[in-house]
């Protein structure tokens, strides 16, 4: 995700927590470890974007795997290697980002099974 647009959902988020801690979950597609193995990051959801910036020489910002609040109330996937993030949570924060002038957004509903 680029981040502009990370930045610029990080914000919408923060108005749909009701502290800001949240948890991080990171891939390492690299080293090819165990994800099962990999360690959950507690943070402020705001200080996320300035977080992300300072861990990369070459300024790309990698984004966590998995980000969701303290009360579970949303979740937010994304996988470096695909086109989409994908953002679960309720009816009020999903209308708020696909009505956001800088996100594109597009629904999304599994198919039925036949």
């Amino acid at each position: 995700m680029a981040e502009e647009d990370f930045g610029e959902l990080i914000k919408v988020l923060c108005r749909h927590v009701p502290t800001p801690a949240c948890s991080l979950y990171f891939v390492d597609v690299f080293s090819f470890a165990d994800p099962r193995e990999a360690p959950v990051y507690e943070v402020d959801l705001g200080d996320l974007p300035s977080l992300l910036r300072g861990v990369s020489e070459d300024k790309q910002v990698f984004t966590p795997a998995n980000i969701w609040p303290a009360d579970r109330s949303w979740l937010v996937y994304t996988d470096y290697d695909l086109w989409a993030t994908k953002v679960s949570g309720s009816s009020k924060l999903i209308n708020e980002l696909r009505a956001h002038p800088l996100l594109e957004t597009l629904d999304w509903a599994p198919s039925e099974a036949p």
